[in-house]
């Protein structure tokens, strides 16, 4: 994976950014990351009084403030530059089961983006293989769905933090248009699962190594990240074959509170991941359920507009809070994040 990055003009007014998140008990209990990225990255969709999505804006169209004061906007890309998309599947053994939901899913997303964009797709388990590289979203992309069903189950550990840190490392390294990550996955890295079951302990988010250099990775990155989260606590199923932690849990644990904690637990890291790059977790309950989030993901890429600004002050209010308009014009502005909080140098 590449680590290093050449040191540029930007990257010497490298801002230091501090993240919260919460415990598996969802009690604030001070989790807290330094995180150095070289402009404040988020994602607008501009849409007029009709609800209908508004193309051709330009960088002076916009304006940023940051805590009330302007920014100066440092990288713009129109709502029309291509997206480049990373679709990455869990082929883990407790996902088996959900090969074909996630096939058939992935396919339906792929119909709904426009032609200018380009997709990869990967699978992982133990490791992270590419099955396609950065192509039109067409037949061509698609044909390396088909392999999956014929996958046997990825044996070994699942390294879902470690997977998502080198799409995020290698696939975009190239890359300077807009680009997202989709991953098909029920959360489960098996470094936590393990912790659990042979230490009878719930490793916490701020002692969770892998978790944390990947969200690290992810919040550098300016990758925007969605979840498409199979069998969470959110939409757990019952009867699953393949590697089930949960089931396991339970005969390890019995009737205590343990199993749930840890569903709690997995979910909460991908819902952290996808808040810190302004995406979204979505939680589908039957294949029907795909096509909600999907073209949700498909919209936000489509219509989205990407700014990106240094801020023009280091102290005050570490809470930093981030407004974007469209001055002189009746448009609606949503926006992937509204705040961060900022350590200065």
């Amino acid at each position: 994976m590449h680590r290093g990055r050449p040191v540029t003009e930007m990257t010497r007014t490298l801002l230091l950014v501090l993240l919260t998140g919460l415990t598996a008990g969802g009690q604030d209990n001070g989790f807290t990351l330094r995180v150095e990225v070289p402009v404040v990255s988020v994602d607008i969709s501009v849409t007029d009084d009709d609800g209908r999505p508004v193309a051709g804006l330009a960088p002076d169209d916009f304006e940023i403030r940051e805590n009330g004061i302007p920014q100066s906007i440092q990288y713009f890309g129109p709502s029309t530059a291509p997206y480049h998309t990373y679709i990455l599947v869990d082929v883990s053994g407790s996902t088996e089961n959900k090969w074909d939901f996630m096939r058939r899913a992935i396919s339906r997303f792929v119909a709904t983006l426009a032609p200018w964009d380009r997709i990869s797709i990967g699978v992982f388990g133990q490791t992270l293989t590419t099955l396609s590289p950065w192509n039109p979203p067409g037949s061509q992309s698609l044909s390396a769905l088909e392999p999956i069903l014929e996958l046997e189950p990825l044996g070994g550990t699942t390294e879902l933090y470690r997977s998502l840190e080198e799409v995020v490392d290698d696939a975009f390294d190239e890359i300077t248009e807009r680009k997202a990550i989709i991953v098909l996955t029920d959360g489960r890295d098996t470094s936590l699962y393990l912790e659990l079951a042979q230490r009878n302990r719930l490793r916490e988010m701020e002692d969770d190594r892998q978790f944390r250099s990947a969200y690290r990775r992810v919040a550098e990155s300016g990758v925007t990240v969605f979840f498409v989260a199979v069998n969470t606590d959110q939409n757990l199923e019952s009867g699953n074959a393949g590697a089930d932690e949960y089931r396991n849990l339970g005969i390890i644990f019995g009737d205590s509170p343990w199993p749930e904690r840890y569903l709690e637990a997995v979910r909460l890291r991908m819902e952290r991941l996808a808040e810190v790059s302004g995406g979204k977790v979505f939680f589908p309950r039957s294949i029907a359920d795909v096509e909600t989030p999907f073209g949700e993901i498909a919209s936000a890429l489509n219509e989205a507009y990407s700014l990106g600004y240094a801020p023009e002050r280091r102290d005050g209010d570490p809470v930093r809070r981030i407004e974007v308009r469209v001055p002189g014009l009746p448009y609606e502005i949503r926006q992937s994040r509204t705040e961060y909080r900022f350590i200065p140098e």
